[in-house]
């Protein structure tokens, strides 16, 4: 089993935060995408990779001077 994929299930059933530093390979990518759309809790990713953010998330709340701004 690939150590990625051991470290992600093991922290994606911590209650609390964790990060992820590295570019991920696709099979952990998809494993990560799965999880998170099965999740039914709110999460906040901070990413630049706009596929990913297109298929996992519903919202976007830009955050600028102190205020929110709501995107659906």
């Amino acid at each position: 089993m690939d150590s990625q994929y051991v470290l992600l299930v093991f922290l994606l059933h911590l209650q609390g935060y964790f990060l992820l530093q590295k570019s991920l390979d696709i099979n952990t990518k998809e494993v990560l995408e799965e999880a998170l759309l099965s999740y039914k809790g709110t999460i906040i990713i901070v990413s630049h990779d706009r596929y990913f953010l297109d298929k996992v998330i519903n919202k976007i709340i830009e955050i600028e001077d102190g205020k929110a701004k709501v995107y659906y």
